[in-house]
């Protein structure tokens, strides 16, 4: 069974990443935005939730800063995130097929050192979610400039307004 497992920060001052990229998007549009990034670990389990839970809870997550949801359905929509009306648009970006992420191998390596055969397969994509105030035109400069190398990497938007 597939299970979604998405991991973002409950205050995303402190994500480093967001920050990075908010800045490289006001410097780029000349304009401060509103961002969200999620990441998401698509873990193939030969167990069941309860696993996926566990691995959620005590080896992706840090309780402190970070909050994280587990979708247990192998169609799971990327896409959806509850109370997220401050946003407009959400881009994943996910590694096109044939490209190897070695975070994936080094996932996938010690989550069987941990739990042995119950884990089959690790995938891992990102998540952003920006700014209602930016256009279709924004959101493709800042994705082709910013968020994603078209040569690796699926790139999926969705309008959200």
């Amino acid at each position: 069974m597939k299970y979604l497992i998405q991991i973002w920060y409950k205050n995303e001052d402190l994500n480093s990443r967001s920050l990075i990229y908010k800045n490289e998007i006001k410097d780029l549009l000349k304009k401060e935005i509103k961002m969200k990034t999620i990441q998401n670990y698509l873990i193939e389990l030969n167990s069941d939730e309860k696993i996926a839970e566990f691995i959620a809870q005590n080896l992706l997550q840090d309780k402190v800063i970070e909050d994280y949801r587990i979708c247990n359905d192998e169609n799971v929509d990327y896409f959806e995130i509850n109370g997220e009306n401050d946003f407009g648009w959400v881009i994943k970006v996910d590694l096109k097929k044939g490209v190897t992420n070695p975070n994936d191998e080094i996932i996938l390596k010690h989550l069987k050192k941990i739990l042995g055969e119950k884990v089959i397969n690790v995938k891992t994509s990102t998540t952003f979610y920006l700014d209602k105030k930016l256009n279709e035109n924004e959101i493709k400069i800042i994705v082709k400039r910013i968020l994603a190398n078209e040569l690796i990497h699926d790139v999926y938007i969705r309008s959200i307004k």
